[in-house]
């Protein structure tokens, strides 16, 4: 009869406060040090927990010790109580004193249910890549192990077959940075490069310029005024000169950059 009791109780039928009964077991267990539960928590993970299981994440244990909730998923809200946490246990009445059976949450509330399946594993590859380190810290948590461990096991279960994870390729390095192209390469199609170019011959330049543009200009059969310039650029050792030169040789003029 007390089992089907038990059982019938978890019908949505019958009211559960599960947020209520959880918090009032929580006041209970702390007492007056309830407003400074964060640091109990706290010192039970660092004194206790992490010794035995380290893979088990604070963030995780913490989130589990004020909210319940061990496992989320996404960004859900969880609204709805797990019913079949809800007990009876023997207790009395205030007035009499009489005895009854108490509902109410008489779970774990210390320990985590990250015992059960997020401490080990025995399956390969996941027990080498779940239990990586980087900096002498896990790369996973136990609510990574915890998921796996059960997946495994229904898997194995329900068709005989073994469930692994589809882990991600290794990192690859960055490819270098490609250098950038020659300055001669970035030059429009119409300018000239000159190899060198010597301070004290700008009139045979200039005169070298000149023949250069009016073949270019028979070439292409192009009209063109003098107010058109025509960019020349070069390069002598690593000193960058300009030259902007038209049809008069008075307005040359040099720039060095």
């Amino acid at each position: 009869d007390e089992v089907n009791d038990a059982i019938t109780s978890w019908s949505s039928k019958v009211p559960f406060q599960m947020e209520s009964l959880r918090d009032q077991r929580l006041r209970h267990h702390y007492k007056e040090r309830y407003d400074h539960r964060v640091n109990l928590i706290d010192w039970d993970y660092e004194m206790n927990l992490k010794e035995e299981a380290p893979i088990i994440a604070w963030p995780d244990y913490k989130g589990w010790r004020q909210t319940g909730v061990a496992f989320e998923q996404r960004f859900n809200t969880y609204i709805l109580p797990n019913r079949t946490l809800s007990s009876y246990l023997p207790g009395k009445t205030k007035k009499t004193r009489e005895s009854c059976l108490v509902r109410g949450y008489w779970g774990d509330i210390t320990v985590s249910p990250y015992i059960s399946f997020g401490t080990e594993t025995d399956i390969e590859p996941e027990k080498t890549l779940l239990f990586r380190k980087f900096n002498m810290q896990y790369n996973s948590n136990s609510v990574e192990v915890s998921g796996f461990n059960v997946l495994h096991f229904i898997q194995k279960l329900d068709s005989l077959t073994e469930f692994h994870i589809k882990f991600e390729e290794p990192h690859q390095a960055p490819k270098p940075a490609q250098q950038p192209p020659p300055i001669a390469d970035k030059l429009p199609d119409k300018a000239e490069v000159i190899p060198e170019i010597k301070e004290d011959q700008p009139k045979n330049l200039m005169e070298e310029l000149k023949s250069n543009e009016v073949s270019d200009r028979q070439r292409q059969g192009e009209q063109t005024n003098d107010q058109n310039l025509k960019l020349i650029i070069g390069i002598e050792k690593l000193n960058l000169k300009i030259f902007f030169v038209s049809d008069d040789v008075e307005k040359l003029s040099l720039i060095h950059i």
